[in-house]
């Protein structure tokens, strides 16, 4: 009852009738592949002796032939009557006695033992049937030429085999071939020493072809008396079988009727418990489970007959304030949320909900317990999510009111410094100690709009600019957040060249990676190398970045010599949500971050970790080969213009500082300290103005209505919004408001100069 049987299946397996199928079946199987294999092995050793007898026929004619051999190479061959069949030899044309003439004056030629073992062997061919054949791969007559198998056979000679023997075709008829070595002996250099042979040389091998029909026919016969006898033991062997399934059939369909209808009874509540998609149990008062579902099994198919906690925590002992214990001691249903490991194949905790409901026999004793294990990890988790999305937009808030108010003290800060630089010389130390003010106050500026970054609420701005001074910074501002153990390396190429990126999210690359190694590497004193240079990507270095096509890149590279990452988990780093860091260390958002912003930059980063031996990231930029057009730099002197301007903010000091910035520009200024004050002054003399310049927050009535009300007076009047953060104002909006630009706070001089400019000379 371990899991869910179907009943067509049930009738059919779980049954006698069933079994005893699977028996007879299993022992017709075992008795065919025993008669079987017995005419098989007997098959097998009558060709065995097939092959060996024809090898033995083989071997003597082989042994004839080399008697033959040993005695006319011990007389250095016989000098016989030259006739058609034995002329003379011309391959012994180099001997001068190949041909004598006796006293009598009877012509002879001598035949050397090659020569009279070919003859011996074509008359003992036609008498036999054997083929004999004297080979060599260094020849004196062509007849004596290697076919393909000989030349094999003589290699495996040459190699030091004693005898070479297989079957294989001549002119499409079997024969045993069977070849070993020709030695060279003290009489075979009479003919052959001229060819560099020494005695004991192998000169080439002499074969023997013996014909397998006659072999064949033989075995043919001796196969068909091996079949029609195992044949004859096959069948009174599978008779033998069948008579007693036949008996065992008719005991069996007696117990049949007495187990259908309890098994009907078990797959009814089987089909329940298994439809349901908890994990459901049965334990016994020993915890032991005698019972689970089809849940269960899948993940654990010996989960019965093992304690409940070792099959759900793999654990070794009774787990505290166990709930189905619980339910046991008191008798009633008990339910707890628990979190623990294991079990299912996710990484980590996994929250489950448990109740425990106490098995009772007739005299109310309890005999065991249902245990009703339900995974509501998903649930947690999404409640844990809506908490962290609640909290960070929280904090996201709260970023944005610090940046508005922050941008507001700054925009105080520069525009005061940029007025009293005016009244400084040139080239004084004031004017130096005001300079680094001002720089300071930028580094501010950028601090602001990376708090908005991490809030999601700041601006997107994609510009062309050089990389190498944003890598420097972050270099130095990481100085400052790592720990001193921890060695940095920068290796900068200051003529990196252009990408077209926004700055603050390419900080923010360097931020998290940096932060990664930093952490990599907080157990031991550490080296995080830094470099930025110019490469050129070619085809042949396309293997590892698959979406880039060649061509000029910006690469960025970022090494520490810290833990690693395994190679299990590598895959995995870019995955939101995924860190191995302790819970409470890390959100598992940064390199998901970086991974987006490179991708978005229509870069592509690569990583390369070893255990041990420390991880490096590698990102390509496309590196823009035009210089962005220029813009002035700091040489720029900031344009001034004639005008009347409207220019509101509800900060007093900010109002004061934009009023004395556009006059020093030579413009005519009406300073109004709030939106209500402005509005009531443009009704009184709208044609008096130029252009209005306007905060966005201000009580009562923000810059965008501000500006529409102002255009509803006079659609014609150029209107600036300012914004030091705004979650509402985007340019889009802006522009719908009637805006002919946005002024970011805290704005220079220069951004008020140039901005005024661009749209007064727009209008103009």
């Amino acid at each position: 009852m371990a899991e869910k049987v179907p009943a067509a299946q049930n009738d059919q397996g779980s049954d006698g009738f069933s079994t005893l199928y699977r028996n007879a079946v299993a022992v017709t199987l075992v008795w065919i592949l025993i008669v079987a294999g017995s005419f098989s092995w007997s098959v097998y050793h009558e060709r065995k002796h097939t092959l060996e007898m024809a090898r033995n026929e083989a071997r003597s004619a082989f042994n004839k032939d080399l008697a033959l051999r040993l005695w006319a190479t011990s007389h250095g061959g016989v000098y016989v009557t030259p006739d058609d069949r034995t002329p003379p030899n011309p391959y012994l044309s180099h001997l001068p006695d190949r041909d004598v003439l006796t006293l009598s004056g009877k012509k002879l030629t001598l035949m050397n033992p090659a020569y009279m073992l070919r003859q011996t062997m074509q008359d003992y061919e036609k008498l036999y049937g054997v083929k004999g054949h004297i080979t060599s791969l260094k020849l004196l007559n062509p007849m004596n030429m290697p076919d393909e198998w000989q030349r094999k056979a003589l290699n495996e000679l040459d190699r030091g085999a004693a005898e070479v023997a297989g079957v294989a075709e001549i002119r499409g008829e079997k024969y045993l071939r069977l070849m070993r070595p020709m030695l060279t002996k003290k009489g075979c250099l009479k003919c052959h020493g001229h060819q560099g042979y020494t005695v004991g040389d192998v000169r080439g091998g002499v074969g023997v072809s013996v014909p397998m029909m006659p072999y064949y026919r033989t075995e043919y016969t001796i196969i068909k008396n091996y079949l029609w006898t195992n044949g004859a033991v096959l069948l009174a062997g599978l008779l033998a079988i069948g008579f007693v399934s036949f008996r065992s059939k008719k005991r069996i369909s007696e117990k049949h009727e007495a187990d259908k209808k309890l098994r009907e009874s078990e797959e009814r509540m089987s089909l329940l418990f298994n439809s349901l998609p908890d994990f459901i149990v049965q334990v016994g008062t020993d915890m032991k489970v005698v019972w689970a579902n089809q849940c269960v099994t899948e993940v654990k198919p010996d989960a019965v007959g093992q304690y409940c906690y070792r099959v759900f925590r793999a654990a070794s002992r009774l787990c505290p304030d166990c709930p189905v214990r619980q339910c046991m001691e008191s008798g009633t249903i008990v339910s707890e949320e628990l979190a623990y490991e294991g079990f299912t194949e996710r990484e980590g905790e996994t929250w489950w909900s448990l109740t425990g409901i106490p098995l009772k026999d007739e005299s109310g004793t309890v005999t065991g317990a249902i245990e009703v294990c339900r995974n509501i990890t998903d649930r947690v988790e999404m409640e844990a999510s809506l908490r962290q999305s609640q909290k960070m937009e929280a904090i996201g808030t709260l970023a944005g009111g610090i940046a508005h108010d922050f941008n507001n003290i700054l925009g105080g800060i520069i525009g005061y410094t940029e007025l009293v630089q005016g009244d400084v010389p040139q080239g004084s130390r004031v004017q130096d100690d005001l300079k680094e003010i001002i720089k300071s106050a930028d580094r501010a500026k950028d601090l602001v709009r990376q708090i908005l970054t991490f809030s999601r609420k700041s601006r997107k701005e994609r510009k062309t600019l050089s990389i190498a001074p944003i890598i420097q910074e972050a270099v130095k501002l990481l100085r400052s957040t790592i720990p001193t153990t921890v060695e940095i390396r920068p290796a900068i190429n200051e003529q990196s060249g252009m990408v077209n990126a926004d700055a603050t999210q390419m900080h923010q690359v360097m931020m998290n990676l940096c932060t990664n190694a930093a952490h990599a590497m907080q157990e031991t004193d550490g080296v995080l190398d830094v470099s930025l240079n110019p490469v050129v990507l070619s085809e042949e270095s396309m293997g590892i970045y698959h979406d880039l096509t060649p061509g000029p890149y910006v690469e960025l590279r970022i090494a520490d010599n810290g833990a690693g990452i395994d190679p299990r988990i590598l895959p995995r780093i870019f995955e939101p949500f995924f860190t191995t860091k302790e819970q409470q260390k890390g959100t598992g958002m940064g390199l998901a971050v970086v991974h987006g912003i490179v991708k978005d930059h229509g870069g592509e980063i690569n990583v390369e970790s070893r255990v041990g031996a420390g991880t490096t990231f590698t990102i390509l930029l496309p590196r823009v080969i035009e210089q962005p057009a220029a813009d002035g730099g700091e040489q720029t002197e900031a344009e001034g213009g004639s005008g009347h301007i409207l220019f509101v903010d509800d900060e007093k000091t900010l109002m004061d500082i934009g009023r004395r910035i556009l006059e020093s520009l030579g413009y005519t200024v009406t300073a109004c300290n709030g939106s209500l004050e402005a509005l009531d002054v443009f009704q009184q003399s709208p044609d008096e103005f130029d252009l209005v310049i306007t905060d966005q927050t201000m009580p009562h009535m923000t810059g965008y209505n501000l500006a529409k009300r102002i255009l509803r007076i006079k659609p014609s009047m150029s209107v600036i919004l300012c914004t030091g953060y705004s979650d509402s104002l985007t340019p889009q909006k802006a522009r719908d408001a009637g805006s002919k630009a946005l002024l970011y706070k805290p704005f220079s001089r220069k951004d008020v100069a140039r901005t005024v400019h661009d749209v007064l000379s727009a209008d103009n």
